[in-house]
């Protein structure tokens, strides 16, 4: 099993996912509002992690083998970020939601905040985040902005949101395995 993740801003207008994407993921933070959904080009995607924080939330949520490679990553609040993430590899392959976690803070109680997820080899680690005036992810293999990802055999599996000015912010992390379509053996006797 091989793969790859490709990044689009899908704030505004539509996106071409990835050639060959057998999973979708969507990073999205907004700031007010109660979330219900995000779509890919009309279809609900599944939510693997959300948190709410004070006038910052963010969320990650996934589609297994997307048939539309053109559209438009909506959703019931206006978000202040979206990255559409592409996972690209043997296709059949499927993600599957692990282990979650979620940390907030107020404004002038820190100026970085942490999530650590248990992860098996094979896991991705999707970050989202969101913070009044900015944020940023360390410590991670590949950062975008208020999104990442980390490729990790080991486990826990922390990131960490934030920057130096003590602001509201929140941050969430979800491990998802990506997992081979399962292949029945078949026994042919003549």
């Amino acid at each position: 099993m091989s793969w790859s993740v490709t990044a689009s801003d899908t704030s505004v207008g539509s996106v071409t996912l990835a050639a060959g994407t057998t999973v979708l993921v969507v990073a999205i933070s907004w700031s007010t509002g109660t979330l219900t959904y995000v779509r890919w080009d009309g279809t609900d995607m599944t939510l693997a992690v959300s948190i709410v924080g004070t006038n910052n939330a963010a969320a990650v949520f996934f589609m297994n083998r997307p048939t539309i490679t053109t559209g438009a990553v909506t959703a019931d609040v206006t978000m202040n970020t979206a990255n559409a993430l592409s996972i690209t590899g043997t296709i059949g392959e499927t993600a599957v939601a692990g282990d979650t976690d979620t940390n907030s803070s107020g404004a002038g109680t820190n100026d970085f905040l942490s999530v650590s997820v248990a992860t098996v080899t094979g896991d991705i680690v999707f970050y989202a985040g969101d913070k009044h005036l900015g944020g940023n992810w360390n410590s991670v293999d590949v950062n975008y902005g208020h999104s990442a990802i980390e490729v990790h055999a080991a486990s826990p599996t922390v990131g960490t949101w934030g920057d130096v000015d003590d602001q509201q912010m929140c941050c969430c992390a979800v491990a998802l395995g990506i997992k081979p379509i399962a292949r029945s053996n078949i026994i042919v006797v003549s």
